[in-house]
């Protein structure tokens, strides 16, 4: 079967995907598991379109309409250190996931972006008083690029810009309580979306890992073994290359299953 090209987004190749596997293979009862990455609008009707079933991640930011299940205490353990909840919505389920080590690792980037939004405005507020930052718009642009390179925290600042006496100009800036407080609500939280009714969150969850153990083998492949894909210019070569990947995860699950679950 013809691979997508390499230049494309994945969101773009959703659709080609599904058509090259349906005529392959049938429109067998198949799940589609695909990451945040691969999803937009457009694909979100090609999945709902002739019943087809999926588990889907979904961004981050979607989370804030479920503020009030996070909070709460009715959650399943998977095992420990992370947890899972079931929301149902228009037909749809919303998996919710809680993972302990996740939250930690979560923590430590946002305190970090934090910090470093935060130099960045004091050294701006020193530049300014000392007249070396006299216009407004060089300044605004300046705080822009700051905060573009730290997105993950630049949603948690309220900053102001105005001048002041002798044409100096000044900073004034605080963090947003309300948004700080759901950012610490929402470490080591993450979302997955499915249209899949009668399975338990545990379930859910554990069908869409297996895109995660994927994921994982194959970048060992690419950056431990440093075996990549790219390098092939021809066809019938990459689709060797993948084929020895495949394999090599299925053997590397297979001699895991038998350790975990000797007969």
């Amino acid at each position: 079967m013809p691979l997508a090209e390499g230049n494309k987004h994945d969101s773009k190749t959703v659709e080609e995907i599904i058509d090259k596997m349906e005529k392959a293979y049938g429109k067998t009862d198949r799940i589609w598991i695909m990451d945040r990455g691969m999803i937009s609008k457009g694909n979100m009707e090609i999945l709902k379109a002739e019943g087809r079933r999926y588990i889907i991640g979904t961004p981050k930011s979607q989370l804030k309409k479920f503020e009030q299940e996070l909070l709460k205490e009715d959650w399943q353990k998977v095992y420990e250190g992370l947890e899972v909840k079931l929301c149902k919505d228009q037909g749809e389920v919303f998996i919710l996931c809680r993972s302990s080590m996740r939250k930690e690792k979560d923590k430590g980037i946002t305190e970090r972006f934090i910090e470093r939004i935060q130099e960045g405005l004091e050294k701006y507020q020193k530049q300014s008083k000392a007249g070396r930052i006299k216009n407004k718009n060089i300044l605004e642009r300046r705080i822009g690029r700051l905060l573009q390179r730290n997105q993950r925290a630049s949603g948690l600042f309220e900053i102001k810009t105005e001048s002041v006496e002798e044409g100096r100009l000044e900073i004034k800036w605080e963090i947003k309580k309300d948004m700080k407080e759901f950012s610490d609500i929402t470490q080591g939280c993450y979302m997955l979306r499915s249209n899949i009714t009668d399975w338990t969150g545990e379930e859910l969850w554990r069908a869409y890992i297996q895109l995660t153990d994927a994921e994982e083998a194959f970048k060992i492949q690419k950056n431990d073994l440093q075996l990549r894909p790219v390098f092939h210019q021809k066809q019938h070569r990459v689709e060797a290359h993948i084929l020895v990947c495949f394999l090599a995860m299925y053997y590397g699950r297979h001699f895991h299953r038998c350790v975990k679950e000797p007969a």
